[in-house]
Order: C-alpha cells, then sequence, then structure tokens
C-alpha cells in the first residue's frame, strides 16, 4: 500500500512560515507542520484555539491537523478539519488532496477522486495528486487511469518511491509480473531501507513460483522491520509452498505474536499443523479463526476437513454445513456434506 498519509506529512510541514503571536504559539505551528501523532495533534489544537492565524496559515493548521486524525484512522475528524481548512482557503491545494485521501479510506472513491481533480486543477504539477488519484482509481477497479495517473506522478517527480511500488501494484493486478518487478526494484533503488518493497517484490516472486527469490525478499523486509507482521505471514507461505512446514509454522507463529487478531494467520499455520498431522493443534487455530472472524468460511471447511481426519463426523458436518451456508456458490461445500452422511449411514 503506497504510505500516502505519511508523503503528505512531508509536503505539508510549516517550515519557512512567519512566526505570528506569541513565541509560545509560534511553537506549536511549527510542531504542528513537522511532528505527527499525539504531540501534532495537541500543537495544531492549541495553535488554532489561539485564533491568532487567518487565511493559508490558518488552513496550514486545520490541514496538519487533519492529517492527525488521519493516521489515527480518525476519518470523521480528519475529514471535518480538511472541510474548514478548505472553506478557509479553498485554493489549497493539499488540503483537497488530504482530503481526497480520507473520502478513499472512508471508501467513498468518486469524492476522492474528485477532491484530486481539484487539486491537479489547481496545481497541474501536483505529483502527489495525481498519485493519490491512481491510488483512488485502483481501488475503483480502474487499473488502466490508475497506471496513466502513475505515469503521469512520476514523470513530474520521478525521485518519489511511493509512485513506482503503487505503479508495481496496478501492474501486479493486470496481471504483468515483469513490470511489477520493475517498479519495485526502482522503489528500492530509490530507498534500500524501506521494506515494504522487498515485500511487494516477495509476492510478485511467490506468483511467479520462484520462492527462493520471495523468501529473499521477505527475509531483507523483516530484516529493515521485524515488527511487521505481513513480513512473516508471506514468508510463511513460501516456505509452506516449499513444503518447510517448520519454518512455515514458526513464521506464522512470530505473525500471530505481532498481531494475534490476525485470522489468516491461524488459518495458515492451522493448515501447515495439519499437513503435518497435529490435528488437534489445526483445530485450536481454526477455532481461534472463526472466534475472531465468524463470517469467514475457508476456517469451517478446514476445521471441518480435520475433524473429519479425526473421525468426528458430527463437528465436521456442521463445519460443513456452515461453510455451505457462507460460501453457497462453493460446491465444495455440499459435497463435503454429502461425504460425511454417507460416513454417517455407513457406521
Amino acid at each position: 500500500m503506497r504510505p500516502s498519509v505519511y508523503s503528505l506529512l512531508a509536503c505539508l510541514a510549516l517550515t519557512a512560515l512567519a512566526c505570528v503571536g506569541t513565541p509560545a504559539a509560534a511553537d506549536d505551528r511549527d510542531i504542528c507542520g513537522t511532528q505527527s501523532g499525539d504531540l501534532s495533534l495537541a500543537a495544531c489544537s492549541r495553535a488554532i484555539e489561539t485564533r491568532q492565524y487567518t487565511g493559508r496559515s490558518l488552513a496550514q493548521l486545520y490541514a496538519g491537523r487533519g492529517l492527525a486524525y488521519l493516521a489515527r484512522r480518525d476519518l470523521e475528524h480528519a475529514l471535518a478539519d480538511f472541510n474548514e481548512a478548505i472553506r478557509v482557503d479553498p485554493t489549497y491545494v493539499r488540503a483537497y488532496n488530504a482530503r481526497g485521501i480520507a473520502w478513499r479510506h472512508k471508501g467513498d472513491l468518486d469524492r476522492a477522486i474528485a477532491d484530486h481533480d481539484e487539486a491537479i486543477r489547481l496545481d497541474p504539477k501536483n505529483g502527489y495528486a495525481y498519485g493519490n488519484r491512481g491510488d483512488a482509481w485502483r481501488v475503483k477497479g480502474d487499473v488502466d487511469r490508475a497506471i496513466a495517473d502513475y505515469d503521469q506522478a512520476i514523470r513530474l517527480d520521478p525521485s518519489n518511491e511511493y509512485t513506482y511500488v503503487s505503479r508495481g501494484d496496478a501492474w501486479k493486478a493486470k496481471g504483468d509480473l515483469d513490470r511489477a518487478i520493475a517498479d519495485y526494484d526502482q522503489a528500492i533503488r530509490l530507498d534500500p531501507k524501506d521494506a515494504g518493497p522487498y515485500s511487494s517484490r516477495g509476492v510478485v516472486w511467490k506468483a511467479k513460483g520462484d520462492l527462493d527469490r520471495a523468501i529473499a525478499d521477505y527475509s531483507e523486509a523483516i530484516r529493515i522491520d521485524p515488527k511487521e507482521a505481513s513480513f512473516y505471514y508471506n514468508r510463511g507461505i513460501a516456505w509452506k509452498a516449499k513444503g518447510d512446514l517448520d519454518r512455515a509454522i514458526a513464521d506464522y507463529s512470530e505473525a500471530i505474536q505481532l498481531d494475534p487478531n490476525d485470522a489468516g494467520a491461524y488459518v495458515n499455520r492451522g493448515s501447515a499443523l495439519g499437513n503435518k498431522g497435529e490435528l488437534d493443534r489445526a483445530i485450536a487455530d481454526y477455532t481461534v479463526a472463526i472466534q475472531l472472524q465468524p463470517k469467514d468460511p475457508d476456517a469451517y471447511f478446514d476445521r471441518g476437513l480435520a475433524w473429519e481426519r479425526e473421525h468426528r463426523l458430527q463437528e465436521a458436518l456442521a463445519d460443513f454445513r456452515m461453510y455451505s451456508q457462507l460460501a453457497p456458490s462453493e460446491p465444495d461445500g455440499p459435497k463435503a456434506v454429502a461425504r460425511v452422511l454417507e460416513e454417517l449411514v455407513a457406521k
């Protein structure tokens, strides 16, 4: 995922601005534009409450606070602040860009695109606006328009690694894996200390069947950022595909330790344990996955298979029936139900 919020944080830094009001207020204004998280949020609020700022300066404060809310995924407060920034200064490009990102996270892609359109109208050379509009087009499913926007963003700013990652994701969505790898390669060249492009490239190597390269990329991502659960999860998938179940289980376990609410990690660890014949532990993992995501059909199906292998047919039947209810278009559910019913009759 392209970290547009963080790109914008850099863009909205309130550097080289004249100090207005008391030194304390000026300090808060600087902190609002240069820091992040609770520190930025509090400083922006204090500076706004002084009522000493107007026009673009006040708009920047609202936008800065909006970005702090956006980083916390507090979309309602973020949107309110971006709205106020635009009301105070209707020509403030970065507020439109930031509000577009908030709309995208909220799922309102048409409004997101409209805001990025306005940012581009106001500043046709703003690469961030093209890149963020590309993100909205990609989420909307229009990958060709997304790529066109990423192309323009790269022409305007060829040093922005995030745009290459986003375009790589779009090429991957189109099935053009070689172009995806080329874009991830460029992102890594621009910033070899960013773990994300290594993981993204690893996903593509896995899709191409090159498991060793996939594992190497996931391992590098982990070396750079050992606290990111998804890197272990993805490497676990690659180890399982290679048939190394112990290493797969170890990676899934690490992913679970870092993110105990990731149902997928429990399902995948359960599958690896089941392949090793450790059915009780597999069932325990599937059960946790179901508790976390009771509407996920795959955990029921996999647990049903484990119950069936343990000859606990009533439990297997219940899980296969639940799978059939949650995934009515999948033929495996009714087949499994019929098979278990035959086994029960034969007993």
